[in-house]
């Protein structure tokens, strides 16, 4: 008799379960587990021919070379290139160099410590399509130019210089052209830049290079402040996915979680 007892009791509370009320006055937000689940599925350990993120970046590189190459075609030597003054601009987190690991490791954890630590790395890999368009670049004669909002977060970004790091990984990724600061690697590490936003910063070195004489023939970047430029001189603007971060102070409302 207990047992029968029993059992109606807990087949009563499941069927009250099914009748809780549910209608909270914030709009459902995303598991997060889930995205985490997904974002692991997704990048996948960055494996070729099997990640869908670098197969997403891939798309969008065949676009830049397409566009390269029908700029620059094959019958133009490499000296009339360099002569052109013809380049190209890469930024470098999770464009050029993925951060993937990294933040996996973290369980996708991104405090400004957290950052420090990772500009202080050398062993952050190549994001492979990336990679392959640089060396086609160099091939053609293209400068190819990094400009990065690197900068420390958790201390005074003036208090020590984090650009040996980042030429060290560009390096070890396989980036080998010749890569020095102020000459093909641009990073504020002054008290005037390290107050601007990433997409000043980035800008305002664009403008530089222009003025110099460069043609921007392409910019690849992961975030929408890699391209704000209104220049008309600055043509082909590709942008790979990141779905691991956003530099945008409107991607996210407070309504609403970023799913973007």
């Amino acid at each position: 008799m207990k047992k029968k007892i029993f059992l109606s009791v807990a087949l009563l509370g499941i069927g009250f379960l099914g009748l809780i009320d549910v209608a909270y006055s914030h709009p459902p937000l995303l598991n997060l587990t889930c995205e985490k689940n997904a974002l692991t599925a997704y990048y996948n350990d960055l494996k070729p021919n099997e990640s869908e993120y670098l197969k997403d970046v891939q798309t969008v590189i065949d676009k830049a070379e397409a566009y390269m190459n029908q700029k620059v075609p094959a019958t133009m030597d490499k000296q009339s290139v360099e002569a052109h003054k013809y380049a190209m601009v890469l930024d470098i987190d999770d464009t050029s160099l993925s951060n993937y690991p990294t933040i996996k490791a973290r369980d996708f954890s991104s405090s400004h410590s957290q950052i420090d630590e990772t500009y202080h790395t050398t062993t952050s890999p190549a994001v492979a399509p990336v990679l392959a368009l640089y060396n086609k670049a160099i091939q053609k004669g293209i400068t190819v130019f990094f400009i990065t909002g690197r900068k420390l977060e958790s201390r005074n970004p003036l208090s020590e210089d984090i650009s040996p790091f980042t030429i060290q990984t560009l390096h070890n990724a396989g980036f080998n052209g010749e890569i020095l600061l102020d000459k093909n690697l641009y990073m504020a590490h002054n008290e005037e830049d390290v107050k601007l936003h990433s997409s000043e910063y980035k800008t305002k070195i664009r403008h530089k290079l222009m003025s110099e004489g460069y043609i921007l023939l392409v910019n690849i970047g992961d975030q929408d402040s890699d391209f704000e430029d209104s220049n008309p001189r600055q043509e082909g603007n590709f942008k790979v996915p990141n779905y691991l971060y956003t530099t945008s102070s409107t991607l996210c409302d407070q309504s609403t979680l970023c799913a973007q």
